[in-house]
């Protein structure tokens, strides 16, 4: 039996001396190959559609609102009044090409 764990550990260091040989390498390899697949898959999600139940759920959660006639009647009528209001204070700013 130690003698097959022995053989096993002279050839982990074999390629542990190789992985610390090449590690940059290895990086930029693992690196690359994350970068490409969030790329992919994200280029995937963006042209997914949604489903038909998906839109009904979204639909449904809209709430409408509706406004009775009375209210519409006085804001008519708030309308109908015209009136302007004129500050009692000068603008501050004046455009000084228009003297």
């Amino acid at each position: 039996m130690k003698k097959y764990l022995n053989q096993l550990k002279k050839y982990f260091n074999v390629g542990r001396g190789l992985v610390l040989r090449h590690s940059f390498i290895l990086f930029v390899i693992v690196f690359a190959s994350l970068a490409g697949y969030l790329v992919s898959r994200i280029g995937y999600l963006s042209r997914l559609e949604p489903t038909e139940a998906q839109v009904t759920v979204k639909i449904s959660e809209v709430k409408k609102t509706s406004t009775d006639t009375e209210s519409i009647l006085k804001l008519k009528e708030l309308e109908g009044r015209n009136i302007s209001i004129e500050s009692l204070f000068d603008n501050g700013r004046t455009n000084p090409f228009e003297n």
